[in-house]
């Protein structure tokens, strides 16, 4: 049986305010599955070759459990199913120094049909990596400041553009609340994405192993001055990352070299 592709992300969402449940943000550490997902597609979606992306909002609770999840985007014969095998899956609890606690998530659930084509879904926002200097010179009333010092960076009078300058200096902006530093990010920035997952690590595994990693991305798409954060097998993470294929960020369709963070997680041999 042809498995489907299916991913899941943890990314924070914008909330009214009405929950006393937390959303997801640094520095709280994330869920990981306890054992790698085993999502075959659907049989019964197999004649409607249902392909799409579901989008739930659901609480973590302290032991991992998958609680009152809501429909952000459904898709048409799948949403209960990927309900399902959302609150199925147990988790690692989300901590805060130390301390298991309950918060929001937003989990993105992707099938493809067997030997049917892949719904288009619009990336994601991307979120550059902005230096903590710059993030804090742009907060208040200097935020609109770094939203034009961007845009003049990326059409400068002479000269050539400084596009991942201009990038940090948006996402700065966007974080202060600039609704058109946002927009531009959205309307002209692709990310980097990785393309091949890290390989099985060359000592078994009795529970996952998670950690964090940053790296600059080529315009060929490769990774190097990888840093990984200090943990169980970073230093071999570290000699696998410039090996991987990425795909490099671009503005506009043009690519362009810059930082960029995943956080990956490695399971036990099955």
């Amino acid at each position: 049986m042809r498995w489907m592709v299916a991913m899941l992300a943890v990314l924070a969402v914008q909330d009214g305010g009405t929950s006393d449940v937390p959303l997801f943000h640094e520095p709280m550490t994330r869920p990981v599955p306890l054992k790698r997902p085993d999502w075959r597609y659907p049989p019964e979606l197999v004649s409607r070759r249902v392909s799409g992306l579901v989008i739930l909002k659901c609480v973590l609770s302290e032991e991992g459990v998958a609680e009152d999840c809501e429909v952000v985007k459904p898709l048409q014969g799948a949403t209960e199913w990927a309900i399902g095998q959302v609150k199925s899956t147990r988790y690692t609890p989300v901590t805060l120094d130390g301390k298991p606690i309950r918060v929001r998530y937003v989990f993105n659930v992707r099938l493809t049909a067997p030997g049917g084509p892949v719904a288009p879904i619009p990336p994601a926002r991307w979120q550059p990596i902005v230096p903590t200097q710059v993030d804090e010179s742009c907060r208040g009333p200097t935020a609109a400041m770094c939203q034009q010092v961007a845009l003049s960076l990326l059409r400068p009078d002479a000269g050539s553009a400084d596009v991942d300058r201009a990038a940090r200096l948006l996402g700065a902006a966007c974080d202060a609340g600039q609704a058109a530093a946002c927009e531009k990010l959205e309307r002209s920035f692709v990310g980097p994405a990785l393309l091949e997952a890290l390989p099985q690590p060359p000592v078994r595994l009795s529970a996952p192993v998670q950690g964090d990693a940053t790296r600059l991305v080529s315009v060929q798409g490769r990774a190097h001055d990888c840093m990984v954060a200090p943990g169980s097998l970073s230093e071999w993470v570290s000699s696998q990352l410039p090996d991987l294929k990425f795909s490099p960020a671009k503005y506009e369709g043009s690519p362009f070299e810059t930082e960029h963070g995943i956080h990956y997680v490695l399971y036990p041999h099955k």
